[in-house]
């Protein structure tokens, strides 16, 4: 992983790499913008830079490197920001620190989701999978790895992947430690919808705007990169894929990727029928609903329903833009309560053999 990983996100990277260099890093970041546009990602080459060698050391300076051909004709490069003597902004991926994180393992790199608070907290799979929020214990347990001395002048990094889901004791535990953190230690905060955060949270973080890319943009890199996909991909369904992604880089590689391409057919033939543009006999929407969930066999029925109703999302949202209709407004609204539905275990199966019903008539 490298900063050329990060696609389209040129604005938000030469910011970072401008406090790197400028030794002005924040105790507290807030990066914000839509899923899949390369956050997280983002947040780990940071603390991977904090950490390397080659910013911590005095190495000697290097030859700069050549200027790379953008992929973004609209998004022009940068100004190159002079490196002080002794510090590079780019980790170099070699060194112990810069491998630890990368795989995932270095001690002071923690990253809060669903999965690292269960495993904090201890709960057990019902739980787990009724998660909705962070908690306050999850907080302070992070708070209070924050006041451990680093061996070795480590920085200390917490990302917080969804800062939107703190409840409000949550956010109150960390407000003082997000402004008054020890030097080697810094918070950052991910999310895709900045107004749900709290006020008290936003102010106290320096703002790291990430921009959706174009389904242009989107449809070059998969097209020059399909080792990000595993598979080479048709045209035409590369360019409705790159449409109805949202400007979203994980999104394109979740449909292309995990998802097959029977499910984006049977997803697409649904909003068609919703629509009006196609009918169909209640016998054979069961059996499309049932073709649906047949691979939760092996992935699971709930996984296998949560991929399609994504998927089904995606359509729809698509749909409603190119042709508004009330019957395709209302089919996204029921989508929308399924996913709720799923988290409360309602089966699977209901689920989609209803929404295949409704979508009838």
């Amino acid at each position: 992983m490298s900063w050329l990983d990060i696609y389209g996100q040129t604005k938000a990277i030469d910011l970072l790499k401008t406090d790197l260099l400028a030794d002005r890093i924040a105790e507290s970041y807030l990066f914000t913008g839509p899923e899949g546009t390369g956050k997280r990602k983002t947040a780990l080459e940071f603390a991977k830079s904090l950490n390397c060698e080659k910013f911590i050391g005095k190495p000697e300076p290097s030859e700069p490197e050549p200027d790379e051909p953008s992929l973004f004709g609209a998004d022009p490069a940068p100004e190159p920001v002079p490196a002080p003597q002794g510090k590079s902004a780019d980790p170099c991926d070699v060194c112990v620190s810069c491998k630890k994180i990368t795989d995932g393992i270095h001690p002071e790199i923690f990253t809060l989701d669903f999965d690292s608070q269960a495993r904090l907290l201890e709960l057990d799979e019902e739980k787990n999978l009724t998660q909705k929020e962070y908690r306050i214990e999850s907080v302070r347990a992070l708070v209070s790895r924050a006041r451990l001395t680093s061996p070795g002048g480590s920085h200390k990094v917490f990302i917080i992947d969804g800062a939107e889901l703190l409840n409000a004791s949550a956010a109150n535990a960390m407000l003082k430690s997000l402004e008054e953190s020890p030097k080697f230690c810094h918070w950052i905060l991910l999310t895709a919808s900045i107004e749900r955060v709290l006020p008290t949270v936003r102010s106290r973080c320096r703002k790291v705007p990430f921009a959706p890319l174009t389904a242009d943009a989107i449809e070059t890199i998969l097209s020059r990169r399909p080792d990000l996909t595993g598979q080479q991909i048709d045209g035409d369904e590369l360019k409705k894929i790159c449409a109805s992604c949202d400007g979203s880089i994980g999104t394109a590689l979740f449909l292309t990727g995990e998802v097959s391409e029977s499910c984006r057919e049977t997803a697409a033939a649904i909003v068609r029928l919703s629509s009006g543009t196609s009918k169909k006999s209640a016998r054979e929407l069961l059996q499309d609903s049932a073709k649906v969930l047949s691979e939760g066999k092996r992935a699971g029925m709930k996984k296998t329903a949560e991929q399609f109703l994504r998927v089904l999302s995606l359509e729809a949202a698509h749909e409603l833009r190119q042709n508004p209709q009330v019957r395709t407004a209302e089919m996204l609204a029921r989508v929308i309560q399924s996913h709720e539905d799923l988290r409360r275990n309602v089966s699977p199966q209901m689920i989609i053999d209803s929404l295949f019903m409704d979508s009838a008539r």
